[in-house]
This record gives C-alpha cells, structure tokens and sequence, in this order.
C-alpha cells in the first residue's frame, strides 16, 4: 500500500463513503441522482470506485 500511496492525487476530491448501486438513482438509462451521503468526506476519490468494486463482485 506504501508503494501505491505515491499515486494517490494531492488534491482532496468529495467521497460518498458509501458509493454502491442501491445508493443510485435511474430513469433505466442513465443516473439520475446519488442519496445517502451521512459518509461523505474528502479523500482519494478511487476509495468510491473500490466500493462499488467491491459491492459488484458480492
């Protein structure tokens, strides 16, 4: 994980916290909206894409 830190940008994005497809929005084409933001914060916003990663496979 130390290796890949130095990757990570340098600038804080918006983090849902809790980013997975029953916190999505949809008119069966596109997002329409994302709730439950009670986790936000401000990080690496690849912690997001690993969420919904994670929650794909399960």
């Amino acid at each position: 994980m130390m290796e890949l830190a130095k990757h990570s940008p340098s600038t804080p994005h918006l983090v849902h916290g809790d980013f997975h497809l029953g916190n999505m929005l949809s008119n069966e084409k596109e997002v329409t909206g994302i709730v439950d933001w009670e986790l936000a914060m401000y990080g690496d916003f690849m912690f997001d894409l690993a969420g919904l990663h994670f929650w794909a496979l399960t």
